[in-house]
């Protein structure tokens, strides 16, 4: 029995619309422990998809910038949007208005045209920041928690503490420093990195040792609410 030409057109179009199995770039700039360098060093080392003219799901090209298709936009816009995060972060409220970096993660976003299926990627948003660094060139992972030095789990918790003020920075809010102690305890438990003597089980533990004052917190700009959003006061 044949098809009838709307059924037929309606699985033509079900079988190729990319959005429906889509994870954009978008979608991973806001998984929990991903920030922009570490997507752009993913993305150098490894294959990302595109969405063609007419939505179709191709991989990325190794054509030039100029090229709507290829890893080197994606790349390119990766760089803008962080560029953007970083002058939102260092002008005064209503500086320069154009300064918008949040609508870079909105629908008509040209961050939405690269990404990968849905089936490539995983669920859970942490084993999705796993996934991603365990994607890295070995020079470039994070290392393990056995054999390293024991200083380094400081390190990698300064890390992850850039990831949440990266993450806060997109969402227009901050937490206090305590408040990010908290939270990267939680993510190094979930990433399997611990100190010398074990996992972390105390928040001041990461505060005292690798966040508060010059090891971490007061490099971070202070923030206020103006009508643009975040600028200057902490709370």
């Amino acid at each position: 029995m044949k098809k009838s030409p709307d059924k037929k057109n309606k699985q033509l179009t079900e079988e190729n619309s990319g959005y429906d199995s889509w994870f954009s770039l978008i979608d991973a700039l806001l998984k929990p422990g991903v920030s922009v360098a570490t997507l752009t060093t993913f993305i150098e080392n490894n294959d990302i998809k595109a969405l063609d003219q007419v939505d179709r799901i191709i991989t990325a090209t190794d054509g030039g910038e100029q090229e709507s298709t290829s890893k080197a936009r994606a790349l390119n816009l990766l760089a803008f949007y962080f560029a953007e995060l970083r002058d939102c972060d260092e002008l005064p409220p209503g500086a320069h208005p154009d300064v918008d970096p949040g609508r870079w993660l909105e629908w008509g976003s040209p961050l939405i045209r690269f990404g990968w299926t849905k089936n490539e990627v995983p669920d859970d948003p942490d084993d999705f920041a796993k996934w991603i660094a365990n994607s890295l060139p070995e020079s470039k992972k994070p290392s393990s928690s056995q054999n390293r030095d024991p200083n380094d789990w400081k390190e990698q918790a300064r890390q992850i503490a850039d990831e949440c003020y990266d993450s806060d920075t997109r969402n227009n809010c901050r937490d206090s420093l305590k408040g990010y102690a908290s939270r990267v305890m939680d993510k190094m438990r979930k990433r399997e990195i611990y100190a010398p003597h074990g996992p972390i089980d105390n928040p001041n533990t990461v505060m005292r040792d690798a966040l508060q004052a010059d090891k971490w917190w007061r490099k971070k700009k202070p923030i206020t609410y103006g009508k643009r959003g975040i600028s200057g006061k902490r709370i």
